[in-house]
């Protein structure tokens, strides 16, 4: 298979046509057997179905995306090299929970939040990871730690811009500006902004 695949509600698009389910299907989609290298992306674009790709991903570079509000979970690793890019909406998380792999290459997180609790989810420590902002519509990237016992992350990482709003005052955030939990008063110097560190 090379080229993209789409998971809806109770559906999934791909290459070669649509196959559709249940309307009221309400149960997780997987992918359990390897993702090879002609993938190029793969969109988690349910409310209602949760995705869950626990097959290795093999890539020279892929798109992850969550436009949905269901959880997208890639629990399989990575091997190959390239970037991954991650795309999700405010309401919808991509999670990496995995634990084997041998990726070599670069991670960049674009919009939403991307949940880590280990660095075998991340794979290799050397990987740079760039989060970047949305300077306007405070939408940009987030990188959440996602462990009640302390961890290191060993990769270097860039930030840029300005991450999504966030109201709910979770801890052990990654994203633009190191946003606060009580957000920022634009009306002071930037160096009165940052009053409580995530």
């Amino acid at each position: 298979m090379t080229g993209g695949i789409t998971f809806n509600n109770a559906s999934y698009a791909g290459i070669g046509g649509t196959t559709t389910g249940g309307a009221t299907n309400t149960a997780a989609n997987q992918i359990s057997g390897p993702v090879g290298t002609g993938v190029t992306s793969i969109t988690e674009a349910s409310s209602t179905n949760p995705l869950t790709v626990s097959g290795l991903v093999s890539t020279t570079g892929i798109t992850l995306t969550n436009s949905g509000t269901a959880t997208f979970t890639l629990s399989g690793g990575f091997n190959g090299s390239g970037n991954i890019i991650f795309n999700a909406s405010n309401t919808g998380n991509i999670v990496l929970a995995g634990t084997v792999g041998t990726f070599s290459g670069t991670y960049t997180i674009n919009a939403g939040h991307v949940l880590v609790s280990t660095q075998t989810g991340l794979v290799n420590a050397t990987d740079a990871i760039t989060v970047n902002g949305n300077s306007s519509l405070l939408t940009g990237g987030q990188l959440e730690i996602l462990s009640a016992a302390a961890i290191t992350i060993g990769n270097p990482i860039t930030i840029n811009g300005y991450g999504p709003t966030d109201t709910t005052g979770k801890s052990r955030r990654l994203a633009p500006e190191f946003r606060c939990r009580q957000l920022y008063r634009h009306d002071r110097p930037r160096e009165q902004r940052l009053d409580q560190y995530e």
